[in-house]
């Protein structure tokens, strides 16, 4: 048997196990289910601390925290020990993103829009 297939066979063990720990108690079979769904994240994404993301970005460890807290940065979560992580993925999106807001030209005078008091609730 491959490495893959015994991994897919105790998936599907910790799965049905999962099932019949919930019937049990519910409140450990959540707990189990964070650690299995964490366990398919780390296996699959290269995972940043929110150190490393707050040195490759140019910020403060603290805006990527909030950063991640509003959902600027997808996918990131916290650890039971409380730590922020974030998908390197994600990183490098929110870089893209931060870099070309930098090389936009701020827009000159009032923009372009139709009469704006016309919208307004109170007028007909």
């Amino acid at each position: 048997m491959t490495l893959a297939n015994r991994t897919r066979t105790v998936d599907e063990e910790l799965r049905t196990a999962l099932d019949d720990v919930r019937a049990i108690d519910p409140a450990l079979g959540n707990r189990v289910a964070t650690l299995i769904e964490e366990r398919e994240r780390s296996r699959d994404t290269e995972y940043l601390t929110s150190t490393e993301a707050a040195e490759a970005l140019g910020v403060s460890r603290n805006t990527v925290k909030k950063w991640a807290r509003l959902g600027y940065l997808h996918d990131a979560y916290r650890t039971d020990g409380g730590h922020v992580r974030i998908p390197r993925h994600e990183v490098d999106r929110v870089a893209r993103l931060e870099r070309l807001m930098a090389e936009t030209p701020e827009p000159i005078g009032p923009a372009p829009e139709a009469d704006e008091t016309a919208a307004l609730p109170w007028r007909s």
